[in-house]
């Protein structure tokens, strides 16, 4: 004997099908996780073909109405138990869900926030055009990088809840190498300032010479 639920959870008439080995259905079966009485009554009056499974509280409370019993079966869980499954599976639901969104909400807020501040310190005369663009692609492209390294570690793990540290170790890694690199750059700079100063000097120290040897 094999069971299986039914393809959608507003299924009408029954949630579980039971198939014999031939593959033939035996019975089917209606899921009610409710401790009212009157609930699996009308389930009963509607179907009447149809067994109900209810709660196990609910079953013991029916030991006095014979007449419901036959159609009746004892799930053997309580409701508290019942609740409890179905929290943990919406749980883990909206955190794979917030998981698998984030590759695309969290860059597209970095940014965002990172073009509103960049286009206020060029308005405030703190920036060139260049500096902010350059900015916010820096930063736009640390978030996409950290966003699909928690994604993928979603994926490899398949477990949610290692996505955002590996996302937030990304991202400071990430930021770091674009620190170094922009130090990098700015000692450059410096370098090429110097020899440039160093150049100007040499010309203004021999002019004078020159101009005392004519």
């Amino acid at each position: 004997m094999t069971a299986e639920l039914a393809h959608h959870a507003n299924n009408p008439g029954w949630d579980i099908v039971v198939h014999d080995a031939h593959g033939h259905i035996d019975n089917l079966l209606q899921l009610k996780a409710t401790v009212s009485l009157d609930y699996v009554r009308e389930a009963i009056a509607a179907h009447p073909e149809i067994d109900v499974v209810v709660p196990h509280e609910l079953y013991q409370k029916l030991a006095d109405h014979h007449e419901a019993l036959g159609h009746i079966l004892d799930g053997h869980e309580t409701l508290h138990l019942i609740n409890g499954h179905v929290a943990d599976a919406v749980g883990h639901a909206e955190a794979v869900g917030a998981a698998v969104h984030f590759p695309v909400i969290g860059p597209v807020l970095v940014i965002g926030i990172a073009a509103a501040l960049n286009y206020r310190s060029y308005r405030q005369g703190r920036t060139t055009p260049a500096d902010a663009l350059r900015n916010v692609g820096e930063r736009g492209a640390l978030a996409i990088l950290a966003a699909g390294a928690g994604w993928a570690a979603i994926l490899l793990a398949h477990e949610p809840f290692v996505g955002l540290p590996t996302s937030v170790v990304v991202r400071l890694f990430g930021g770091q190498i674009l620190h170094n690199f922009r130090r990098g750059e700015l000692l450059e700079r410096f370098i090429q300032n110097v020899k440039e100063a160093k150049v100007q000097l040499e010309l203004h120290v021999r002019r004078p010479l020159l101009e005392a040897n004519v």
